[in-house]
């Protein structure tokens, strides 16, 4: 059985990026785990949604809206990770861009499942010492089935 955590083509990829988002994704989909929160700098942004968090706190605030494995609306999500791409001319010693792609499962509280693709534009920065961490992670992904199930379970449907 292939490992969701790992991307089609990890081994072309230089050290550390790819690992640095398997961690991610597998704690991300953990809703017990914070581990995620150590992909980004102090105050690294996410965005992910129609408002941005910045800085940690934000984004943990952020994912515990949505991903809550008791309250909902989202009470699991499972990544399956495709390819990772480095930009060419995208890297110097303390700045790297990255490309994600995959697709994840979105279960709610209802119990409906809501499969999605995404993409990732993620900017890395080390800040010296190899400590990569993600100053910029913007997600690309189609809500519209996904925010409609929300709805619709919320009763809200227009």
């Amino acid at each position: 059985m292939a490992d969701n955590y790992s991307f089609e083509n990890q081994s072309t990829c230089p050290t550390p990026f790819a690992e640095l988002l398997s961690t991610f994704f597998r704690h991300a989909d953990d809703p017990t785990s914070d581990k995620y929160l150590e992909l980004f700098a102090p105050g690294g942004q996410l965005n992910f949604g129609p408002t941005p968090a910045i800085g940690k706190d934000a984004i943990r605030t952020a994912r515990e809206s949505s991903l809550n494995p008791i309250n909902g609306p989202l009470v699991a999500q499972k990544h399956r990770l495709g390819k990772v791409f480095l930009p060419p001319n995208a890297r110097s010693t303390e700045r790297q861009e990255v490309i994600a792609n995959g697709s994840v499962s979105y279960t709610l509280k209802s119990g409906r499942q809501v499969d999605c693709n995404w993409t990732s534009w993620v900017i890395f920065r080390d800040p010296g010492a190899g400590d990569w961490r993600a100053e910029f992670y913007e997600v690309y992904l189609s809500t519209s089935e996904l925010y409609d199930a929300i709805k619709e379970m919320m009763g809200t449907a227009t």
